[in-house]
């Protein structure tokens, strides 16, 4: 029997996609582009080398980052969602199939289009390392920091989608989680550094991709303790959606009062 038979079936389908070659070439061209420009930048101001490396670093890692992030939004968040409200998912569990397996099927699949993007980015990323003003360090705690988010938005938009049926609330479900476990933790630890009147202590921080990333420009070594806590977070989320995927194909269609049905074709529609 094939490891992940629904791995291999997805990831055919989006290899076939022609939006996963469009991502790709995009998220190249845009790299390149921003890199061309500070070049320039550098040659018509005389900026340094260093200080050309440093910024276009910040600049690519940033929209590395909110790239990475996004995936879980526009890839994972309606994947089983979507097999629901196609009566689909019930029938992959009328095989031998097991929750996990389509759980890390959808997320090797969706995972596809981000991780070419990412792909794309990471060789002009790379120059800037050769320029100077990054240590070696530093690039590659990045690299980690930025696959790490990718795979916790993944996981993240996977585990709303088994809670989920219409795919806006799904969207909306993921962008909300998303925002509490990046700001949450640090507004957190920052109030209680506040109440009691010492240096910031990261805690509640550790849990944030966010914070992950930013403790990666720097050598205090709480960068991999967030690591370690994101993956936990992010594992445990993916068990918890293979748990609840083989019960979410029974989930029906809330039934909605006449007003309120009134009031949300208002307001998708107007008047």
């Amino acid at each position: 029997m094939t490891l992940l038979p629904i791995a291999d079936r997805e990831l055919r389908v989006a290899a076939r996609k022609r939006s996963t070659f469009w991502l790709r070439l995009v998220a190249a061209l845009v790299a390149l582009t921003l890199g061309s420009g500070f070049l320039v930048l550098s040659l018509l101001f005389g900026k340094g080398v260093v200080q050309l490396g440093g910024g276009l670093f910040s600049t690519l890692t940033w929209l590395s980052l909110a790239v990475a992030l996004g995936a879980g939004l526009f890839f994972t968040s309606d994947s089983l969602s979507e097999e629901k409200r196609e009566g689909t998912l019930g029938l992959l569990f009328l095989t031998d199939l097991r929750g996990y397996d389509v759980v890390l099927g959808k997320l090797l699949a969706t995972s596809l289009r981000g991780g070419y993007a990412l792909l794309a980015i990471f060789p002009v990323l790379a120059i800037t390392f050769l320029l100077g003003g990054v240590t070696g360090g530093q690039f590659w705690r990045t690299v980690l920091a930025i696959v790490n988010a990718l795979f916790f938005s993944l996981a993240l938009g996977l585990f709303v989608s088994t809670f989920s049926r219409d795919s806006q609330r799904a969207l909306a479900g993921t962008l909300g989680l998303l925002v509490v476990f990046l700001a949450a933790g640090p507004l957190a630890d920052a109030g209680i550094a506040e109440a009691r009147g010492r240096a910031f202590a990261p805690l509640w921080s550790l849990a944030s991709p966010g914070f992950a990333f930013v403790e990666a420009g720097s050598s205090r070594g709480r960068f991999w303790s967030a690591l370690g806590v994101n993956q936990l977070c992010a594992w445990l989320l993916l068990a918890w959606a293979s748990w609840r995927a083989p019960r979410a194909w029974q989930d029906k269609p809330a039934q909605l009062s006449p007003q309120r049905l009134r009031w949300e074709h208002w307001w998708k529609y107007g008047g």
